[in-house]
């Protein structure tokens, strides 16, 4: 009596196996690498003179709130785009293979990966799965999923294919037109000392909470309402929607100023939004019409962020992944 013997499933002929230090191809003259030291580095330039090697320091400049590491936003993702683009058009390296080396560890790993993927999809029309499958078929490659802004164990893995199907949507609605977003006007609203904000989508603006009190060393100069009132009228802003307890600042300072203020106090760090201020908040969007809602918690994150991504799964064919 013979036992058949379990057999491991063929590798894919595509795949190859990953070693720090090898060139992977992702398209045309363009190659992807991590590299473990600076030495390494050196002796890969000496020994390959028709490869130009290069790196950016975008994958590494994403600040965490917790043990959060990406991805990166899309001002970082249109200013790497350009870096790679600006190489591969050098004049200097004409037919020479640009081989793009990063940090081998998974953090930078992973962020590096999407943002080529990035690069592929806006500068070379692949198609999420065309951009990540570049990556994927490296069997052992350290990427992690994303994961919430928190130190506890994530119970939500956000995969890289997810983030580059949201920007896809988002392209596709023209919510990010990649040849003439405007970068200053986003940077202008985000992290200043008296306001900080981001329309993130032609219905949505999404901010810190104004107040009237400076809050420690995190925030020394208050973010009075009377510093985004002004920004907001400039956004087409016409509701405002406050989801945290009162006593920072005074509604009635937004009422008086034309806005409609909607107080909808959620609960904070509790990992669910009640089902009726996802119904009430989704109301409170649609009956605005034409006019661009701005939503505040406290940092303009968390619950904001998950009431607006609700709003477009509903209206606009998002997926909650996406």
């Amino acid at each position: 009596k013979f036992t058949k013997k379990k057999m491991s499933p063929p590798a894919d002929p595509g795949t190859i196996g990953y070693a720090p230090g090898m060139s992977y191809h992702m398209s045309g003259r363009l190659y992807f690498a991590c590299h473990e030291t600076d030495g390494f580095t050196i002796d890969q330039i000496e020994r390959n003179p028709n490869f130009f090697f290069f790196s950016s320091g975008v994958p590494e400049e994403y600040v965490p709130f917790c043990a959060d590491f990406g991805p990166s936003d899309i001002v970082d993702v249109l200013r790497f785009c350009r870096e790679i683009r600006d190489t591969l058009n050098d004049p200097r390296l004409e037919g020479r293979r640009v081989v793009f080396y990063t940090q081998a560890e998974a953090i930078v790993v992973t962020n590096s990966t999407f943002l080529i993927c990035c690069y592929l999809m806006l500068e070379e029309n692949h198609t999420p799965e065309q951009a990540i499958g570049r990556f994927e078929r490296i069997r052992g490659l350290p990427i992690r999923p994303y994961r919430d802004a928190a130190f506890h164990e994530p119970t939500f893995a956000l995969s890289i294919l997810s983030c580059l199907r949201g920007l896809q949507r988002a392209i596709s609605l023209g919510w990010i037109p990649p040849a003439t977003f405007d970068v200053e006007a986003y940077e202008s609203l985000v992290g200043q000392p008296t306001h900080d904000m981001t329309k993130v989508s032609p219905k949505f603006v999404m901010m810190a909470t104004p107040t009237n009190s400076p809050n420690g060393v995190f925030q020394p100069v208050p973010r009075r309402p009377a510093d985004y009132i002004p920004r907001l009228r400039g956004l087409g802003v016409t509701n405002v929607v406050r989801l945290i307890g009162g006593g920072l600042y005074d509604d009635k300072e937004f009422t008086d100023a034309g806005f409609n203020h909607h107080p909808l106090e959620t609960p904070d760090h509790t990992g669910e939004m009640p089902l009726e201020a996802v119904r009430r908040f989704l109301d409170i969007a649609d009956s605005a019409g034409e006019g661009v809602v701005a939503v505040h918690c406290k940092t303009g994150l968390g619950r904001t962020g998950t009431l607006v991504a609700c709003y477009m799964v509903k209206n606009q064919g998002f997926t909650a992944a996406e």
